[in-house]
């Protein structure tokens, strides 16, 4: 096979950006789906001698999805693809999404992205059980150090700890980029001949929106905080977004001997030629 097209996509440049439309709910198994009750520290979960409590929140249920649109303009519309064509993700970056508010990340396990188009024949996961647009890659959500912060008095959230500025261990906000190491063999995935014909990819970013913690005033008392997928506030995370692929096909020499039904036709043309 032999490189037809390369494609690259930027969340900067994502056509929904800007829509509120473009962040919805995804139903998932994670036990942090559901939206728990409301619950005081001192009525709440006890571990290890510490109580956790529960703010009320004003959603119901949690946004977890964004996605993203490309219109590439019929760019491709003399690009000729055979049945066996595959696209290969070449790179990929998986942004994370941070509260502001509690230097934390909103979401946990894993995020995984979906492709619409994919032949589900060839794809299958546990979460679409083969229906809907497939998952075509996931990854875990990474820790690192945030960097040093502000300094703290004992009345900000949320540590309620007067301190100087000290470095925090979170989640990864800046993106978890994959290079593949193996275009031939990894993230290759079969697309058939009309893939491109309407010049338009979607993509699914499903995330495993989760709780953030602050500390209460009483000692070894702790509230989680319901998070939910906003525009407004994760949009620039969300945007750190970045995919290339590889359009691998068959060489067009390849096709003309794999094609029966024109060997057919130039056999026959040859042998009628010959019987003149």
């Amino acid at each position: 096979m032999i490189q037809k097209a390369k494609i690259t996509l930027l969340g900067i440049d994502d056509e929904l950006k800007s829509s509120a439309d473009s962040i919805y709910t995804t139903t998932i198994n994670s036990t942090y789906f559901p939206v728990p009750a409301s619950v005081a520290p001192a009525s709440g979960q006890v571990i290890d001698g510490v109580n956790f409590g529960i703010d009320a929140v004003a959603f119901t249920t949690r946004k977890n999805t964004k996605r993203y649109r490309y219109d590439m303009q019929n760019y491709f519309n003399n690009l000729k693809l055979s049945p066996k064509a595959k696209i290969v993700i070449e790179s990929i970056c998986i942004p994370n999404v941070m509260s502001e508010s509690f230097i934390q990340s909103k979401s946990v396990n894993n995020i995984i992205l979906k492709m619409k188009g994919i032949n589900n024949y060839s794809v299958w996961d546990s979460s679409t059980k083969g229906k809907g647009n497939s998952i075509i890659f996931s990854c875990p959500i990474l820790l690192n150090t945030q960097g040093f912060g502000k300094s703290y008095s004992a009345t900000d959230a949320p540590d309620l700890i007067a301190s100087g500025q000290q470095p925090r261990i979170n989640s990864d906000n800046n993106g978890y980029l994959f290079i593949n190491p193996s275009p031939n063999y990894l993230y290759n995935y079969s697309i058939g001949d009309d893939f491109l014909r309407n010049g338009i990819l979607e993509f699914e970013l499903v995330f495993d929106v989760a709780n953030c913690w602050k500390k209460n005033s009483t000692q070894n008392y702790f509230t989680y905080v319901p998070q939910t997928l906003d525009l407004a506030t994760d949009k620039n995370d969300l945007e750190a977004f970045m995919i290339s692929f590889i359009i691998m096909d068959d060489e067009d020499e390849d096709r003309i001997y794999n094609d029966k039904k024109l060997l057919n036709k130039i056999n026959k043309l040859v042998f009628d030629n010959l019987n003149k």
